[in-house]
């Protein structure tokens, strides 16, 4: 405002020789555009409360809401890392007592893991692996709004206009319609997620084929109404 001010009365007296009529006109232009001026920091002090806020929430619910799930191991054994199950190529080897995060598993027989301290990511043996016990404690479901504000903010998106955002450590399954940033809630289900020894991958996942019934052999098990998510997940 004093940068305003200022300039009406320096416009003022270089123009002093000018008449009356002259010097008001320029007066009522300045001070409209003052007006402007003041309107637009006004709107420009709101759209930045206005982020603020959006920011403050999103950073409420990941930080209070929404915590990703992760399934942690310890090594029982010095062994070798391979880059694939059954025996790939090795790629490096780990000591006993190491923290490993376990990202998948093929048969309980081979698990995916990953040690960020020595940036390996590969499968191991089963029995060179002590799983964390399953921790079955759920917090309260999250609502409507809160579920809306949070896959908008992440900028999640769709080729179609349906996203499924699968919360594990609520074991809760949310269909949204619409497109990235207008997601709306359309429904909640309960779903149960694949045990420690066992666990479901994480990650974005486009949807795969599906069918009415399948049996495993190697499982020895089988289910109705499937869906993949990837190679053999599947949501059933």
């Amino acid at each position: 405002m004093k940068k305003i001010i200022f300039s009406l009365a320096f416009i003022v007296l270089l123009c002093g020789c000018e008449n009356r009529n002259v010097l008001r006109e320029k007066r009522e232009k300045i001070l409209k555009g003052e007006k402007e001026t003041e309107e637009k920091i006004d709107i420009t002090s709101e759209n930045t409360t206005e982020n603020e806020e959006k920011t403050s929430t999103l950073n409420d619910v990941k930080e209070n809401k929404v915590n990703e799930s992760f399934v942690y191991g310890v090594i029982n054994e010095d062994c070798d890392v391979f880059s694939y199950y059954d025996e790939g190529g090795i790629i490096g080897k780990f000591e006993k007592d190491e923290k490993v995060e376990v990202l998948r598993d093929r048969g309980y027989e081979w698990y995916l893991v990953n040690n960020e301290n020595k940036n390996i990511n590969g499968w191991i043996y089963y029995k060179y692996l002590d799983i964390e016990a399953d921790n079955y404690k759920k917090p309260e479901f999250m609502s409507r709004d809160e579920l809306e504000e949070y896959v908008n903010e992440m900028g999640y998106e769709s080729d179609t206009e349906k996203l499924v955002w699968v919360d594990i450590e609520r074991q809760r399954v949310n269909i949204f319609e619409g497109k990235k940033g207008k997601w709306g809630l359309i429904k909640e289900l309960d779903c149960a997620s694949g045990k420690n020894v066992s666990s479901t991958i994480k990650g974005e996942f486009e949807i795969g084929d599906r069918g009415e019934w399948f049996y495993s052999e190697r499982l020895g098990s089988g289910a109705m109404w499937w869906v993949r998510i990837e190679d053999d997940y599947l949501f059933h």
